[in-house]
Protein backbone atom coordinates (compact mmCIF):
# COMPACT_ATOMS: atom_id res chain seq x y z
CA UNK A 1 0.00 0.00 0.00
CA UNK A 2 1.29 3.33 -1.05
CA UNK A 3 0.35 6.50 1.02
CA UNK A 4 1.05 9.95 1.05
CA UNK A 5 1.17 11.95 4.62
CA UNK A 6 1.54 15.39 6.07
CA UNK A 7 4.81 15.64 7.73
CA UNK A 8 5.24 17.68 11.21
CA UNK A 9 8.80 18.01 12.75
CA UNK A 10 9.13 19.21 15.78
CA UNK A 11 12.44 18.58 18.81
CA UNK A 12 13.32 15.78 16.74
CA UNK A 13 10.19 13.83 16.83
CA UNK A 14 8.62 13.86 13.01
CA UNK A 15 4.78 13.30 13.49
CA UNK A 16 2.40 11.89 10.39
CA UNK A 17 -0.76 12.57 9.49
CA UNK A 18 -2.55 10.28 6.52
CA UNK A 19 -3.69 11.99 3.98
CA UNK A 20 -4.47 9.52 0.56
CA UNK A 21 -3.47 6.96 -1.20
CA UNK A 22 -1.43 7.10 -4.16
CA UNK A 23 0.71 4.71 -6.29
CA UNK A 24 4.23 4.83 -6.90
CA UNK A 25 4.15 3.08 -10.26
CA UNK A 26 2.09 3.10 -13.11
CA UNK A 27 1.92 5.99 -16.19
CA UNK A 28 -1.41 7.84 -15.33
CA UNK A 29 -1.33 7.57 -11.47
CA UNK A 30 2.51 6.65 -10.45
CA UNK A 31 3.95 9.76 -8.63
CA UNK A 32 7.36 8.62 -10.66
CA UNK A 33 5.53 9.19 -13.92
CA UNK A 34 3.94 12.24 -12.67
CA UNK A 35 7.46 14.01 -11.35
CA UNK A 36 9.43 12.65 -13.93
CA UNK A 37 9.93 15.52 -16.85
CA UNK A 38 12.95 14.04 -19.46
CA UNK A 39 14.00 16.69 -21.47
CA UNK A 40 12.51 17.10 -24.78
CA UNK A 41 14.03 14.91 -27.57
CA UNK A 42 15.99 12.61 -24.57
CA UNK A 43 16.56 9.04 -25.59
CA UNK A 44 18.12 6.32 -24.25
CA UNK A 45 19.88 5.25 -22.32
CA UNK A 46 18.90 8.17 -20.13
CA UNK A 47 20.06 8.05 -16.16
CA UNK A 48 17.43 10.09 -13.98
CA UNK A 49 16.85 10.70 -10.34
CA UNK A 50 14.01 11.86 -8.33
CA UNK A 51 14.38 13.51 -4.85
CA UNK A 52 10.99 12.39 -3.75
CA UNK A 53 10.98 14.34 -0.29
CA UNK A 54 11.67 17.88 -1.84
CA UNK A 55 9.67 17.34 -5.01
CA UNK A 56 6.90 20.31 -4.86
CA UNK A 57 3.62 18.17 -4.95
CA UNK A 58 5.36 16.21 -1.76
CA UNK A 59 6.40 19.59 -0.08
CA UNK A 60 5.94 18.86 4.03
CA UNK A 61 4.62 15.41 2.75
CA UNK A 62 6.33 11.91 2.76
CA UNK A 63 5.47 9.20 0.26
CA UNK A 64 4.86 6.14 2.73
CA UNK A 65 4.90 2.53 2.19
CA UNK A 66 3.81 -0.11 4.14
CA UNK A 67 6.07 -3.12 2.64
CA UNK A 68 4.62 -6.08 4.41
CA UNK A 69 0.54 -4.93 4.35
CA UNK A 70 -0.61 -8.76 4.93
CA UNK A 71 2.38 -9.61 7.02
CA UNK A 72 0.67 -11.38 9.92
CA UNK A 73 -2.32 -11.11 12.40
CA UNK A 74 -0.57 -8.81 14.96
CA UNK A 75 -1.72 -5.31 13.36
CA UNK A 76 0.14 -2.94 15.65
CA UNK A 77 3.68 -3.81 13.92
CA UNK A 78 3.66 -1.79 10.99
CA UNK A 79 6.83 -2.35 8.32
CA UNK A 80 6.57 1.96 7.26
CA UNK A 81 9.13 3.14 4.91
CA UNK A 82 9.16 6.54 3.38
CA UNK A 83 9.88 7.00 -0.16
CA UNK A 84 13.15 9.88 -0.45
CA UNK A 85 14.55 9.38 -3.67
CA UNK A 86 13.76 7.32 -6.84
CA UNK A 87 16.71 6.73 -9.86
CA UNK A 88 16.23 4.84 -13.05
CA UNK A 89 18.42 4.08 -15.78
CA UNK A 90 15.96 3.85 -19.15
CA UNK A 91 17.55 2.06 -21.70
CA UNK A 92 16.76 -0.75 -23.90
CA UNK A 93 13.14 -0.48 -23.62
CA UNK A 94 12.44 -0.62 -19.98
CA UNK A 95 13.86 0.80 -16.77
CA UNK A 96 16.22 -0.76 -14.38
CA UNK A 97 15.70 1.63 -11.01
CA UNK A 98 16.81 1.93 -7.57
CA UNK A 99 14.79 3.23 -4.72
CA UNK A 100 16.09 4.75 -1.47
CA UNK A 101 13.93 4.37 1.79
CA UNK A 102 14.13 5.73 5.39
CA UNK A 103 12.67 3.27 8.05
CA UNK A 104 10.03 4.94 10.24
CA UNK A 105 8.98 1.23 11.54
CA UNK A 106 10.93 -1.79 10.38
CA UNK A 107 9.34 -5.09 11.24
CA UNK A 108 7.30 -3.55 13.83
CA UNK A 109 10.21 -1.79 15.75
CA UNK A 110 9.10 0.58 17.05
CA UNK A 111 5.31 0.24 17.23
CA UNK A 112 2.76 2.48 15.70
CA UNK A 113 -0.66 1.69 17.27
CA UNK A 114 -2.31 3.91 14.72
CA UNK A 115 -1.20 4.11 10.82
CA UNK A 116 -3.13 6.91 10.22
CA UNK A 117 -1.63 9.37 12.59
CA UNK A 118 1.73 8.22 14.22
CA UNK A 119 5.02 10.09 15.58
CA UNK A 120 8.78 8.48 15.80
CA UNK A 121 12.02 10.23 17.01
CA UNK A 122 14.30 10.96 14.19
CA UNK A 123 16.93 9.19 16.18
CA UNK A 124 14.66 5.71 15.79
CA UNK A 125 14.56 6.36 11.77
CA UNK A 126 16.53 3.70 9.60
CA UNK A 127 18.37 5.82 7.01
CA UNK A 128 19.22 4.77 3.13
CA UNK A 129 18.09 1.66 2.93
CA UNK A 130 17.96 0.85 -0.99
CA UNK A 131 15.91 -1.47 -3.19
CA UNK A 132 15.54 -2.04 -6.84
CA UNK A 133 12.77 -2.48 -8.67
CA UNK A 134 11.81 -2.97 -12.59
CA UNK A 135 9.68 -0.52 -14.99
CA UNK A 136 8.19 -1.69 -17.83
CA UNK A 137 8.63 1.39 -19.61
CA UNK A 138 10.94 4.07 -21.38
CA UNK A 139 12.21 7.31 -22.16
CA UNK A 140 12.09 7.74 -26.13
CA UNK A 141 11.80 11.49 -27.94
CA UNK A 142 11.18 13.36 -24.47
CA UNK A 143 8.41 11.13 -23.54
CA UNK A 144 7.47 8.01 -21.29
CA UNK A 145 6.87 4.75 -23.24
CA UNK A 146 5.16 1.83 -22.10
CA UNK A 147 3.16 1.42 -18.58
CA UNK A 148 6.30 2.20 -15.77
CA UNK A 149 4.30 -0.70 -13.81
CA UNK A 150 6.44 -3.24 -12.47
CA UNK A 151 5.74 -7.22 -13.80
CA UNK A 152 3.40 -8.82 -11.46
CA UNK A 153 5.11 -11.76 -9.40
CA UNK A 154 6.82 -14.35 -10.90
CA UNK A 155 10.01 -16.40 -10.39
CA UNK A 156 11.80 -13.72 -12.90
CA UNK A 157 11.24 -10.73 -10.89
CA UNK A 158 15.06 -9.75 -10.20
CA UNK A 159 16.35 -6.80 -11.19
CA UNK A 160 18.77 -7.13 -14.07
CA UNK A 161 21.64 -4.75 -14.04
CA UNK A 162 23.91 -4.41 -17.27
CA UNK A 163 27.07 -2.67 -16.44
CA UNK A 164 26.30 0.93 -16.95
CA UNK A 165 23.16 0.61 -15.05
CA UNK A 166 24.78 -0.76 -12.34
CA UNK A 167 27.75 2.12 -12.02
CA UNK A 168 24.79 5.08 -12.17
CA UNK A 169 23.28 2.78 -9.12
CA UNK A 170 26.13 2.29 -7.33
CA UNK A 171 27.81 6.02 -7.84
CA UNK A 172 24.37 7.70 -6.57
CA UNK A 173 24.21 5.08 -3.07
CA UNK A 174 27.83 6.15 -2.53
CA UNK A 175 26.21 9.92 -1.99
CA UNK A 176 24.62 9.00 0.84
CA UNK A 177 26.76 8.51 4.27
CA UNK A 178 26.57 4.73 5.72
CA UNK A 179 24.14 4.80 9.10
Amino acid sequence: MYWVYEITISNSRMRFYKREQSNLFGCIKGIIAKLLDPPPQQGEPYPWHLALESARPLKDKAFVIELKPKAGVVKSEFSFYQVCDAWGYSCDGWTPGMLRLRGLSVDGKPSINDPADFEIRSERQHENIFTFVYYAGTVKAGSLVGTWNPPRPSSTNSVLLWPEAFKFFTAEAHKFKAN
